[in-house]
């Protein structure tokens, strides 16, 4: 189960930093960074 758990957690990381076509070519994690920056203003 920790196996599972150590590969899952290098998948998400992977693919949470890989630019997407449909995110206008930015990564998931950028685009959540710039919602929440958009929010606090």
């Amino acid at each position: 189960m920790e196996s599972f758990l150590k590969a899952h957690s290098r998948y998400a990381n992977r693919y949470n930093n890989i630019a997407q076509k449909v995110l206008n070519f930015k990564s998931p994690n950028q685009v959540i960074t710039e919602y929440f920056m958009n929010q606090k203003a």
